[in-house]
């Protein structure tokens, strides 16, 4: 039997599996989920500035969930090291989940602005953070979510995106609507279905995994998503 020469050198889980067990790897890690999340954030943070050393003007994009949390903690660190940063957020009138919302209390503590997310773009801009949706999303973003998709994908800046491009299901790969067209993806605790296979494929560009050496321990239990079953993904 012929072995495939192409092979995927991590696991890859279930997308709703790797979000209940967010806090089973905190607990592992000895971390609460914000403190996670600090992490999750720094991680972006650290390739941003290592596959863009040069970019001086991040546009962070933060949407109303966990995901626009690890955006505030990205756009706090680039801050304190004299990038400059502009922070457009898709607010909500309900409120943040707790530690999304330290993370936004943290960045407004160190002097960061919180921007309307209709404003318009500065000219300097030269790197864009995509923290606007995670990998919950089981639908087309909002109209005014794919509004700032679409800008973002047709700015000339690179596109960094936390966790999953915006607008991609990470179960399926499927594009039901707009979604970012990344240069670089961080994915955290385990790669996803999505950022591997559907008919955008390429999405994510370069991807990037952090997991803290935590998925080594994952129980039997978790439901590993398998190569049979990825057939059903694939559409060409």
């Amino acid at each position: 039997m012929k072995k495939n020469p192409v092979s995927i050198p991590h696991t890859v889980w279930h997308a709703d599996d790797i979000r209940r067990g967010e806090r089973e790897a905190a607990d592992a890690l000895g971390l609460t989920l914000y403190e996670l999340m600090l992490r999750a954030g720094e991680a972006a943070f650290q390739v941003c500035r290592t596959a863009y050393p040069d970019a001086r003007h991040w546009l962070v994009l933060c949407g109303h969930g966990n995901n626009g949390g690890d955006g505030y903690v990205v756009a706090r660190l680039a801050k304190a090291v004299g990038i400059e940063v502009t922070l457009l957020a898709k607010e909500s009138d309900k409120p943040l989940p707790e530690e999304a919302a330290l993370a936004r209390e943290a960045w407004l503590n160190a002097g960061g602005e919180i921007h309307a997310s209709n404003i318009v773009w500065p000219e300097s801009v030269d790197l864009i953070v995509d923290a606007l949706l995670g990998t919950g999303l089981q639908q087309a973003p909002r109209e005014s979510i794919s509004q700032l998709i679409d800008h973002a994908n047709s700015h000339p800046a690179p596109i960094v995106a936390v966790d999953i491009p915006s607008g991609l299901l990470a179960e399926t790969g499927a594009t039901p609507g707009a979604v970012i067209n990344a240069d670089h993806t961080i994915t955290f605790i385990a790669l996803k279905p999505g950022l591997l296979t559907g008919k955008r494929g390429m999405l994510p560009g370069n991807c990037i995994l952090t997991h803290w050496g935590w998925i080594a321990g994952w129980q039997v239990r978790r439901r590993k998503f398998s190569g049979f079953r990825q057939n059903n993904f694939l559409t060409g």
